[in-house]
């Protein structure tokens, strides 16, 4: 293990703690999961395969839609409400109201394995729209169709040729292996997103066309075509390349199934979305991330009969939000993603919901985030006392400037200020070569607040990506300690127990305040032995105004 320090005039103060330009999402909070038990009856239906969900904001309820083929009930969604009461979901949150069935064009409930329901998305209007995968490997189409909220059909939209799996020879496959173009078997409009201004409707097929390139593998991702509808009459306006994560896990046992792909979009605008992949392999379980997609700058490839081997394209910009395996949750098949209802704070929520696959062994789970788009400082992530207020909170976007480094083994910590009043603590895994100080640096993670049982804690960014904005600065210059630029108390260390954070008055919540920042202490006196770590004990100002001190 190697290990080095680089710092400019530095005093990382670790007698306290108190825990801080792109759009999109700056904030995450975790407010906790609730599931449903197996097979959980509903008008004689068992609810599960829960594959997609929308809010309704006017009847304060989520429709969510099971992906039942048919073997169980036919299509439907069921009508349900969370109880998100004090910010949190919890065991019991969650209950199911009733169920609506899909009626096809004739009025009629959908046959066996004519559908295969895995997007929906609500209009303010009150239409919804839901997207089936189809059947191909038994020459069933996928679909994308608006119905009311009886689950009536109003319309099926027109799809594109490129999207139907044909054969030069035989027209629909009866073996989705012998296809030439089209969707994949299993492969389809996993998902369904409306705009906010209800212009747009969103939809991407889970892996690539066959003509476009490769399904997942460990190796590589997949490109698939992530397509922009009016939703005003289903013409196909736009379709954009989304590349999707390779598997994330190598298999147990190494031949055993894998895959990986795009399950769900949801819609910040006409050109920002999340993006929910998900990747499993049997033996290890599921990897879910969560991303945020930027279509704004995507070459626009629905004139292109294949993506394979295009290497001049730009694909949507993506970037990483959250690995669901922070959480520190076991997770299941989660693959529906919608906005939920405001909390009191007035902070919007995420939810999540999971597709048990009809199996006893696998769970109907839902997840709770709130979430902001506002900036976050480091002086918001420090907060005013020994803890802070983000503290198990994601923050992305945050920025600072670097001040000082603790290499080890590629990752290490990273100090960082705002070039004010206020400093951090990053740790990381891994950190940009070449990271030096004054470097400006943008970074995401978890606020932390980790220290000794017994000791006081360390506000850190906990597991941070860092990205290096600009370089060749230099650090600011320090805070000055002491004397008449920042008094230090001397009465007392600590008066009140933490119960009140008073840096004016106790020295403990004092330092507490510059913690992380870099600070100058001038004309400073030694006045206690160096220690295995290499600091010593000092006064500031010569010692003046300095309580009583030995002869020594």
């Amino acid at each position: 293990m190697t290990r080095s320090l680089y710092a400019g005039a530095l005093l990382v103060l670790t007698l306290a703690a108190g825990a801080a330009e792109a759009t999109g999402i700056r904030r995450l909070e975790f407010l906790g999961h609730a599931t449903l038990p197996h097979g959980h009856p509903v008008a004689g239906t068992p609810v599960g395969g829960l594959s997609a969900l929308a809010y309704d904001p006017g009847r304060r309820v989520f429709y969510v839609l099971a992906d039942d083929v048919g073997h169980r009930a036919p299509a439907r969604f069921y009508t349900v409400r969370l109880d998100l009461t004090g910010g949190r979901l919890d065991a019991g949150g969650v209950t199911v109201d009733g169920v609506t069935f899909l009626r096809d064009v004739d009025g009629e409930p959908f046959a066996l394995k004519a559908v295969d329901p895995e997007g929906l998305a609500l209009a303010g209007d009150g239409r919804l729209f839901f997207s089936s995968e189809g059947f191909v490997d038994e020459g069933v189409a996928p679909l994308i169709a608006e119905i009311d909220l009886q689950g009536n059909v109003r319309e099926l939209l027109r799809l594109p040729e490129r999207y139907l799996p044909r054969s030069r020879k035989s027209g629909w496959l009866r073996a989705a292996r012998r296809s030439k173009s089209g969707v994949r078997h299993n492969q389809a409009f996993e998902s369904l997103t409306l705009s906010p201004s209800g212009e747009w409707l969103f939809t991407a097929n889970e892996g690539a066309l066959h003509q476009d390139g490769p399904a997942a593998s460990l190796e590589t991702g997949s490109p698939v075509r992530l397509s922009k509808l009016r939703a005003r009459d289903g013409g196909w306006a736009a379709e954009y390349l989304y590349r999707t994560e390779p598997v994330a896990e190598t298999p147990v046992p190494a031949d055993a199934y894998a895959t990986a792909g795009l399950v769900e979009l949801l819609a910040f605008d006409d050109h920002r979305l999340l993006a929910l992949e998900r990747s499993f392999s049997v033996g290890v379980g599921n990897t879910i991330r969560l991303f945020e997609v930027d279509l704004s700058k995507a070459t626009n490839v629905a004139g292109l009969r294949s993506l394979e081997r295009r290497g001049d394209l730009v694909p949507a910009g993506k970037r990483l939000l959250l690995d669901l395996a922070e959480l520190g949750i076991e997770l299941d098949n989660v693959e529906g993603l919608a906005f939920g209802p405001p909390l009191a704070d007035g902070r919007r929520t995420l939810v999540l919901v999971s597709d048990d696959n009809f199996n006893p062994r696998q769970t109907t789970q839902f997840l709770a985030f709130a979430f902001g788009e506002e900036p976050v400082s480091l002086a918001e992530v420090q907060g005013h006392g020994h803890r802070s207020p983000l503290e198990g909170t994601w923050v992305f976007d945050a920025t600072g400037v670097v001040t000082a480094i603790a290499l080890e083994d590629g990752g290490g910590e990273v100090w960082v200020t705002d070039g004010d009043d206020w400093g951090l603590r990053l740790t990381s895994p891994r950190l940009p070569g070449g990271l030096t100080p004054g470097d400006r640096v943008r970074f995401r993670g978890r606020v932390a607040e980790p220290g000794r049982s017994g000791a006081l804690s360390v506000t850190t960014i906990a597991g941070a990506r860092v990205e290096v904005v600009s370089s060749a600065g230099s650090p600011p210059h320090g805070l000055v300690l002491g004397g008449t630029h920042r008094p230090i108390p001397t009465a007392h260390v600590d008066d009140d127990g933490l119960a009140r954070f008073e840096p004016a008055d106790d020295a403990i919540d004092f330092f507490e305040r510059y913690e992380g920042s870099r600070v100058e202490i001038r004309d400073a006196l030694v006045v206690g032995p160096g220690n295995r770590f290499g600091e010593c004990v000092v006064v500031a100002g010569g010692g003046a105004g300095s309580t009583p001190r030995t002869r020594r």
